[in-house]
């Protein structure tokens, strides 16, 4: 995006003007000119966070560019619906710059990162006067994101699927990693690309050290609880897990993936959803990691109450012994239909999640272990396990999984 302006075009809502201190620092502006600037996004646990901005100069920099140089970054967010509701102003913070280096013709200045929720802009004030230039070519990056390409596949029923896809360079045909995502980052209730900037779940597996394809479609809505009792949702689920089965064997035919090295993720309606993909197509994947899954399988969270119980006590989360074992005999009648034990399955949750019960992985991984499954594992946070990873619900298991390394590697061992 150009335009020429004192204004950074974060996103939709973010800007970051440049504006200029009176004195100057070393440095030539008659000789080196300042080419362009970018701000520097990556995704952490919980979103897209801000580290960094990036000037690119048309010549190398000297040492004495340094000489004298000064930044302050303010940051100003909007507090939403209670400062509506107060009429208060919008908060304006100090950034503290953590760091200034240069790299041949870059500057960089490093900002201790923070989380963009709320984020309106960021004033950069400098006594280096390049920085009010107003015929620059202004630039955003998210690492990792940016390097996914968007498409369109329509499969032969004509189910059209908006995706994403990484292809690591000089790694093909690649291990392939399917990211589904969760609920509140379908098309309906979010934005493009919410699937790739809401958490981790897509560029963990980019940023792994592992030269891997990555795959994530971004679904149009989402589906309800207890889907298997719901015909037009469940068939609908089963039209989508075929369009991608065909969207997967396209890369395949294009030599692009390894296919004994295809692996699904996913979290919460996306583990739900990757349960249901694996059972369709079993032989597909060679290990899963599925996480805080929803009932695909058997319903549960609305025939017992257990969904959105943020304040009941810990034993309204639990079933009674009867509706266990009723709902544990429906489980393994519905693991009969198809035999998922070739897949190794890592199953993590949090053992009070609120909002997606437990109790899908917790019989899912039990039933399997008895129909011969041997590589599985199941992992259940503790209260204080889910508090040590620093999240608003203990519904986001996902952050401790993504940041296992031991997880990470174990995917990556496994080969059909």
């Amino acid at each position: 995006m150009t335009f020429k302006s004192s204004l950074l075009l974060l996103s939709s809502t973010v800007l970051l003007s440049l504006t200029g201190c009176v004195s100057h620092a070393n440095l030539d502006t008659t000789t080196n000119a300042l080419n362009s600037v970018t701000a520097q996004w990556y995704i952490g646990d919980q979103g897209k966070r801000f580290d960094r901005i990036e000037y690119q100069f048309a010549q190398p920099l000297q040492p004495q560019t340094l000489a004298g140089l000064k930044l302050k970054l303010v940051g100003t967010f909007h507090d939403g619906q209670s400062a509506k509701e107060h009429n208060s102003p919008n908060r304006r913070v100090e950034l503290p710059v953590t760091h200034i280096d240069w790299v041949g013709k870059s500057l960089v200045v490093d900002v201790q990162d923070f989380d963009t929720k709320g984020l309106l802009g960021i004033e950069v004030d400098s006594n280096l006067a390049q920085l009010t230039t107003s015929h620059l070519v202004y630039k955003t990056h998210i690492r990792s994101v940016d390097d996914f390409v968007q498409h369109q596949f329509v499969a032969k029923d004509g189910t059209t699927l908006s995706y994403w896809l990484y292809l690591p360079k000089d790694a093909q045909p690649a291990p392939l990693m399917v990211w589904e995502h969760g609920g509140g980052e379908v098309l309906a209730s979010s934005y493009p690309r919410a699937n790739l900037e809401a958490n981790r779940g897509a560029t963990a597996w980019v940023e792994s050290g592992h030269p891997t394809a990555v795959l994530s479609v971004q679904f149009p809505e989402n589906y309800s609880f207890g889907i298997a009792d719901i015909p037009d949702q469940f068939a609908q689920m089963q039209r989508y897990n075929t369009a991608q089965y065909e969207l997967i064997q396209s890369l395949v035919n294009a030599k692009l993936i390894d296919t004994k090295r295809i692996y699904i993720s996913g979290a919460s309606s996306g583990g739900g959803a990757g349960l249901r993909f694996i059972m369709q197509y079993p032989k597909l994947f060679a290990a899963a990691v599925i996480i805080a899954a929803k009932d695909t399988i058997v319903p549960l969270s609305d025939k017992y109450h257990l969904a959105y119980r943020f304040d009941a006590p810990i034993s309204a989360l639990r079933l009674a012994e009867e509706d266990y074992e009723s709902s544990y005999q429906e489980m393994e009648n519905a693991l009969s239909d198809t035999n998922i034990t070739g897949v190794p399955i890592w199953f993590a949750q949090a053992q009070n999640d609120r909002i997606c019960t437990p109790y899908t992985s917790i019989m899912m991984f039990d039933i399997l272990q008895k129909q011969g499954a041997k590589a599985n594992h199941h992992t259940l946070y503790s209260d204080q396990e889910m508090a040590a990873s620093h999240v608003p619900l203990n519904h986001f298991s996902w952050v401790p999984t993504l940041n296992n390394p031991k997880i990470i590697e174990w995917v990556y061992q496994q080969h059909r």
